[in-house]
């Protein structure tokens, strides 16, 4: 079900702000960590057991419950000119983080490794995203843009003391080890 929820519901937001604005904004692309079950659970669900599955399900638990976790340490970002989608966006968040869980029940066995690299890959294609769409500057998919500040709360603090380019990797490296985290605790749950 979420599997349909996410994409539609994305698809309904996007038209719902070109219609406000007048214009397409590019803020909004969804290409943001949070926007990855809009992608992955699709695919997710239509694999048969495997590898392939095993990778995406690993990203989604533990990526997908970082991802919607973090964004209620600092809810600024959730807020939209229009309140269905500010409703939207709350609810999307709380869903990916029973999605999360309810894959952390269902998987047997950890990717993490594979998971992490599909995570850069991803990373890898926002900065293209961010580097090259025609609102360059204006974007800032994965919060790693290299023409905007770092808007993450703690993380905007340490760049003060390490630079904007050097709090970009620490950024990535920070969502990595809580993801670790957040597998090994899942793996410690599903053995007892």
């Amino acid at each position: 079900m979420l599997a349909v929820f996410f994409p539609v519901s994305e698809i309904w937001k996007q038209i719902l702000l070109y219609r406000h604005n007048g214009y397409y904004d590019y803020w909004y692309f969804p290409f943001q960590l949070c926007s990855m079950p809009l992608y992955l659970l699709p695919v997710y669900v239509m694999l048969k057991e495997g590898r392939l599955k095993n990778v995406i399900g690993t990203f989604l638990m533990d990526y997908g419950l970082v991802a919607g976790a973090a964004v209620f340490l600092d809810t600024s970002g959730m807020f939209y000119p229009i309140k269905a989608l500010t409703f939207h966006s709350f609810l999307w968040h709380i869903l990916m983080i029973l999605m999360s869980l309810t894959i952390m029940m269902e998987r047997k066995e950890s990717y993490f490794r594979e998971a992490t690299l599909l995570f850069l890959a991803l990373a890898l294609i926002a900065t293209v995203f961010n580097c090259t769409l025609p609102a360059r500057g204006l974007i800032n998919m994965f919060y790693i843009s290299p023409y905007c500040d770092m808007e993450q709360i703690v993380f905007r603090d340490i760049a003060a003391f390490t630079g904007q380019h050097a709090i970009r990797i620490i950024y990535l490296a920070a969502i990595i080890a809580a993801s670790w985290l957040i597998d090994r605790i899942s793996r410690i749950i599903r053995l007892s």
